[in-house]
């Protein structure tokens, strides 16, 4: 069980040395997990997000299920899933695409966006909401600040990472 975050850190830290990665900054924290930025060698960045349960409960599982079911290119994919034990404890971890563009709540709060930023964003997110109902999944926590926009726009072809022992 992880909740403290600097113990989430550390963990953080040496799952990503044993995924050949660089640790770069925690980059945000939920109900159920801890999110660091890790990136590859060649500059690539991830999402690493260590849950604050090691046990994956079945709502997690579901979670983790419909992720992966997803193959959309408005929706975050998850490479990787895997258990780090580090003193006895046993940490499960997920590596994801990052999208380092910062949440839309984060966008909103810094003042009004422009109306093609904000069409921008209603078509993709209305087309990977359609492709989720298409896969009779429900998102059940939609908010501003669950949407998470990329830096760059979509990348291609992402090195697959290993699931840890």
């Amino acid at each position: 069980m992880t909740s403290d975050p600097k113990r989430a850190v550390e963990v953080a830290r040496k799952i990503a040395a044993q995924q050949n990665l660089t640790f770069v900054r925690p980059s945000g924290e939920g109900a159920f997990k801890h999110t660091f930025e890790v990136t590859t060698a060649d500059g690539e960045a991830f999402a690493l997000k260590i849950f604050k349960s090691a046990v994956l409960t079945e709502r997690t599982a579901r979670e983790i299920d419909a992720m992966q079911r997803c193959q959309h290119p408005n929706i975050a994919r998850v490479l990787a899933l895997g258990q780090f034990v580090d003193g006895g404890e046993t940490f499960v971890f997920s590596a994801e695409e990052f999208l380092g563009g910062g949440s839309l709540g984060e966008r909103l709060t810094r003042g009004l966006m422009s109306k093609n930023a904000f069409y921008l964003i209603a078509l993709q997110l209305a087309d990977a909401l359609a492709h989720v109902a298409a896969l009779e999944l429900v998102h059940r926590d939609l908010k501003p600040d669950n949407i998470h926009v990329s830096r760059f726009g979509r990348h291609s072809g992402h090195r697959r990472l290993r699931p840890g022992a």
